[in-house]
C-alpha cells in the first residue's frame, strides 16, 4: 500500500487543478453578440413582369414541297417519223401555249385522208343509185299495174265471147296466161320496192361509217402536229428529230409553272382550333373551304430569307394514323416571283406560315415561366404565390395562358426550383434584373 501512495496523491492533485481551471473558464466566459438576436428569414431574389392581356393572332407553321398543279405526259397518238421539233424542246426549255412541240411525217396520213374521201364518195354514190333504182321500180310498178288491168280486161272479154260461142278456147287461155304473167311481175316489183328502204338504210349506214373514217383520218392528220396545251416548261424529253415513234410512247413531260401548290401537314388539333372555314350549304361529308388567307412561304435553302405569298386553298387529306390534316397552299400569277424576281419553282422544300384565328385576352409568358403542371409564380406584395393557369397555346418562344391571372399581376420571371408558397421575396424590376444576375434564385 505504501508503494501506491505517491501516484494516487499525484492523480488527485491533477484532477483538482483541472476542476479549478474549468471553473475559471465558466466564470470568465462571454456569450457572442449574434447569439443574443433572433434568426432572420432569408428572402428570394426575383425579377417580375407586370402582366398585360393581349389579343394575339395565331400563326400555324408547317413544311411542304412545291409541286406544279398541272403536269402532263405527252405521247404521240399516231405513229411515224418525227420531221420537226421546237427549238426549245430541251429539258428546262419554255414553249409558249399553242406552238408546235414536234411534228410527225404527215404524208401517209394525208393519203389516208384522200382514201377516206374516195370511200365516202363511193358510198354516197351507192345511196344515190339506190334512190334512182327505187324511183324506176315505182314507175315500172305503175306501168305494170296498168298492164295488169288491160290483161284482166282482155281475159274477161275473151271468156265472154267464148261463152257466147265466139272465139276459141285457146284465145281464152292465152289471155289468162297474159293476165297471170303480168300480175306475177307486179308482185315481183312490189317485193323489190319493199326491199329498197332497207338497202338504202344500209347504204346510208355505210356513208356514215365512211364519214367517220374520213373524220378519223383528218384527226390523225391533225395529230401529226403536237402543240403545247399551255405555256409549258419541258421537264422530260425522250424524243429526237428523225426518230420513229409509236402510238402511246411517252415523249415529253410538260409542267405549268404558273400555278403551284404546296401540301402542308398540320396537327389536326391546331387546325381545328385555329383555322377558319367558310360556311357551306351543301351536304358533302368533307371539310368546307378554308378562309383563303394569305400565307408566307420561305424556301428552306435560302439563307437570305426570300419569301413568296400564297393563298390557303383547300383541305386535301386527313391521316388518321398521324392525326394530321393536309392543307394546300396555292401560288399563282405574279405571286410566283419574289420581290427580286427570283421564282418559286417545282421541287422546292419550303416553310409555310398560315395565319389563323386570334387568341383574345391572353397573357404572353416565356416558356420557363409556366411549369409542367400549368402553374406560374406571382408576387403578392413581398410573398410568393403559386397560381394555376389554362395554357391556350405553346409556341417556340412563348406560352400563352389565360385564367387565374389578371392584368397588373406581377409574374415571376426568375427560374425557381420548388419554392414554397408565401416565401419572402426580394423583388427587382426587369431592367435591374437583366443588368444584374437576376435569372437565378439566391
Amino acid at each position: 500500500m505504501r508503494g501506491l501512495t505517491g501516484p494516487l496523491v499525484l492523480g488527485i492533485s491533477v484532477l483538482v487543478v483541472g476542476a479549478a481551471a474549468m471553473a475559471g473558464l465558466i466564470i470568465f466566459k462571454r456569450v457572442p453578440a449574434e447569439a443574443t438576436t433572433e434568426s432572420q428569414e432569408k428572402s428570394i431574389y426575383v425579377v417580375t413582369d407586370t402582366l398585360r392581356s393581349e389579343d394575339v393572332p395565331v400563326t400555324i407553321e408547317g413544311f411542304g414541297q412545291v409541286t406544279a398543279k398541272r403536269s402532263v405526259v405527252i405521247s404521240p397518238e399516231v405513229s411515224g417519223r418525227i420531221m420537226e421539233v421546237h427549238p426549245n424542246l430541251v429539258v428546262g426549255g419554255i414553249v409558249p401555249a399553242g406552238e408546235v412541240l414536234f411534228a410527225i411525217d404527215a404524208r401517209p396520213l394525208a393519203a389516208h385522208v384522200a382514201d377516206a374521201a374516195a370511200q365516202l364518195a363511193r358510198q354516197e354514190s351507192a345511196v344515190r343509185r339506190l334512190h334512182t333504182e327505187a324511183d324506176h321500180a315505182r314507175t315500172n310498178l305503175t306501168r305494170k299495174r296498168r298492164d295488169g288491168e288491160l290483161a284482166d280486161q282482155q281475159f274477161k272479154r275473151a271468156k265472154t265471147l267464148f261463152d257466147k260461142g265466139v272465139g276459141s278456147q285457146s284465145a281464152v287461155e292465152d289471155a289468162e296466161r297474159m293476165s297471170v304473167s303480168v300480175h306475177y311481175e307486179i308482185e315481183q316489183l312490189v317485193r323489190e320496192l319493199a326491199l329498197y328502204p332497207l338497202r338504202i338504210e344500209e347504204a346510208e349506214s355505210d356513208v356514215a361509217s365512211a364519214k367517220a373514217r374520213q373524220e378519223m383520218a383528218h384527226l390523225d392528220l391533225d395529230r401529226a402536229r403536237i402543240s403545247a396545251p399551255f405555256t409549258a416548261r419541258v421537264k422530260e424529253c425522250h424524243i429526237e428529230k428523225d426518230e420513229v415513234v409509236a402510238v402511246g410512247t411517252p415523249a415529253l413531260v410538260l409542267v405549268d409553272d404558273s400555278v403551284l401548290e404546296i401540301s402542308v401537314s398540320l396537327n389536326s388539333r391546331d387546325a381545328r382550333q385555329w383555322l377558319a372555314f367558310e360556311a357551306r350549304e351543301d351536304t358533302a361529308r368533307w371539310f368546307g373551304s378554308p378562309v383563303p388567307v394569305t400565307c408566307t412561304i420561305q424556301w428552306t435553302e435560302d439563307a437570305d430569307g426570300r419569301t413568296w405569298e400564297g393563298l390557303l386553298h383547300r383541305v386535301a387529306n386527313y391521316n388518321e394514323e398521324s392525326r394530321t390534316l393536309t392543307v394546300v397552299i396555292r401560288v399563282e400569277g405574279d405571286r410566283v416571283l419574289s420581290d427580286d424576281q427570283f421564282p418559286l419553282v417545282d421541287g422546292m422544300f419550303c416553310a409555310v406560315t398560315i395565319p389563323g384565328r386570334t387568341m383574345n385576352g391572353v397573357f404572353r409568358l416565356e416558356p420557363h415561366m409556366v411549369s409542367f403542371e400549368n402553374t406560374v409564380y406571382v408576387a403578392e406584395g413581398d410573398r410568393l404565390k403559386t397560381v394555376a393557369v389554362e395554357v391556350v397555346r405553346i409556341e417556340e418562344d412563348f406560352t400563352y395562358v389565360s385564367g387565374g391571372l389578371k392584368t397588373g399581376d406581377q409574374v415571376i420571371r426568375t427560374r425557381l426550383v420548388n419554392p414554397l408558397d408565401h416565401s419572402l421575396l426580394s423583388i427587382a424590376d426587369r431592367e435591374e434584373g437583366e443588368n444584374g444576375d437576376a435569372e437565378s434564385a439566391l
